[in-house]
């Protein structure tokens, strides 16, 4: 588990991370830069980032660098790269350690990406999530979900995503849907919404928060830890 905050409005992406990473296999507990840098977008990432069993390793497989290309582009190439080990590490998972299977990849998604760059003049924001199906005795089948903003024909309609604890995701959720959440400063919102998490001394969950803001005039980080 881990804490993010992606918020939309008005021609601004703001996204928030925690930094805590913890090895479900080994219970070792590293600081990770999970909104990444990939020079032409950014990647926010949660989910199972690693299983040592299978040497399945996000941060390793995610190139320093994708070509200048459209978001949807470069989405879906890094998508369509992670799926098969990540599919190979759902196995292993499944057929070795069901309780963990059933908590890190069913009642959660095993792999959560949030992607985003300045384009044509304008912060855009893909979001990815894998989806797992397939019955017991079935190979282990991914579902890919998309969700990218802004919507032609609605640009400024305000939009939002969350993970976290099932609590927390819900309070920041009836917030965005009553509105509220949109007023005032997103950096300060989506901030909220991590250090609150961090509050909540989940084990997974801790450490600093990394916050990047894009708006027309590219991106900035708010804040961000050394190595970045």
């Amino acid at each position: 588990m881990t804490a993010i905050a992606a918020i939309c409005r008005d021609s601004e992406v703001v996204i928030a991370a925690d930094s805590r990473r913890l090895n479900f296999s080994t219970g070792e507990e590293t600081s990770v830069c999970k909104i990444r840098d990939l020079r032409t977008l950014f990647a926010a990432v949660s989910g199972i980032n690693s299983y040592n069993a299978t040497q399945f390793n996000v941060s390793a497989l995610l190139p320093a660098e994708m070509p200048d290309v459209d978001i949807e582009t470069n989405a879906g190439s890094i998508v369509n790269m992670l799926l098969p080990p990540l599919t190979v590490a759902l196995e292993h998972l499944r057929n070795n350690h069901p309780d963990m299977f059933q908590r890190y990849a069913v009642q959660n998604s095993p792999l959560d990406i949030k992607f985003a760059r300045v384009q044509d003049g304008r912060p855009t924001m893909i979001n990815f999530s894998a989806v797992v199906a397939g019955q017991a005795n079935e190979p282990v089948a991914i579902i890919s979900q998309r969700n990218a903003w802004p919507v032609f024909g609605f640009i400024n309609t305000p939009a939002s995503s969350f993970i976290g604890t099932s609590e927390g995701v819900a309070h920041y959720l009836s917030l965005a849907h009553s509105g509220d959440l949109y007023n005032g400063d997103l950096v300060e919102r989506a901030r909220n919404f991590v250090q609150e998490e961090i509050n909540k001394q989940t084990p997974e969950i801790g450490g600093s928060i990394d916050i990047l803001r894009l708006t027309m005039d590219g991106a900035c980080w708010i804040q961000k830890k050394d190595g970045c």
